[in-house]
């Protein structure tokens, strides 16, 4: 392929045609991008982007509430920023956990069920070892929740 991604080579084949189409030359650039090997853009990709965290490197984690976050974000698909931001004992409705709208992506409440024996029981841990509140203290900056070391990890 000629471009980095094939929205690139879309964009830049849109130039080429309102060029050519400003010049009166419609016929030098061809009308369909199947002509140049550019494929159709793919929406939803195909491959997952969690990171793996193999346990010990989990065990290398000294702050029990990050480790704890990280073993939320495996367990119940969390996003890097709903499990840092989670309040256990508030987000347990018994069968599902439910998120707040400020917790999310795009500002929309969600829910979570809790499907398994091994959710529920890490659920207990978290909500035990919870400050007052969330998992990190509520005075945590932002900055700190989007260092590397917080990114989404699936533990193994």
């Amino acid at each position: 392929m000629l471009y980095e991604t094939a929205q690139v080579g879309k964009n830049r084949m849109s130039c080429l045609r309102w060029w050519a189409e400003t010049v009166n030359k419609r016929a030098v650039v061809a009308t369909g991008n199947d002509f140049y090997g550019i494929p159709d853009r793919q929406f939803v990709s195909d491959h997952s982007k969690a990171k793996g965290l193999a346990r010990e490197q989990l065990d290398r984690v000294k702050d029990e509430h990050v480790r704890m976050s990280l073993r939320l974000q495996k367990a119940f698909g969390l996003r890097r920023e709903e499990a840092l931001k989670i309040r256990p004992r508030w987000a347990d409705r018994g069968d599902h956990l439910h998120l707040k709208a400020s917790w999310t992506k795009g500002g929309r409440e969600r829910t979570v069920p809790i499907r398994t024996r091994e959710q529920r029981a890490l659920l207990e841990q978290a909500k035990r070892l919870a400050l007052p509140q969330r998992l990190l203290d509520h005075h945590a900056r932002r900055c700190q929740w989007q260092s590397p070391s917080a990114h989404r990890y699936s533990v193994p």
